[in-house]
């Protein structure tokens, strides 16, 4: 047996914004889908920061933060 591996996917980056990447996931439901897709790839921690889905720039929204991770739970 090979060793065991804990993969990690940034869903969104820190400091990144739209116009960076056409892929970079802005709505809640853009997060909460990319955090599933990378759980069933076989990620075992998602590490993601909420964004404003108006402008696409990280936010601190406790309100956004709860609804992406109630999002993911729930999928």
């Amino acid at each position: 047996m090979g060793k065991k591996v804990i993969i990690t996917a940034a869903i969104t980056g820190a400091v990144h914004i739209p116009s960076m990447s056409e892929y970079l996931p802005v709505t809640p439901e853009q997060i909460i889908d990319e955090a599933v897709a990378a759980h069933q790839a076989g990620a075992a921690v998602v590490h993601l920061h909420a964004r404003d889905p108006q402008t696409g720039k990280p936010t601190g929204s406790p309100e956004l933060m709860k609804q992406i991770t109630d999002g993911i739970r729930s999928k």
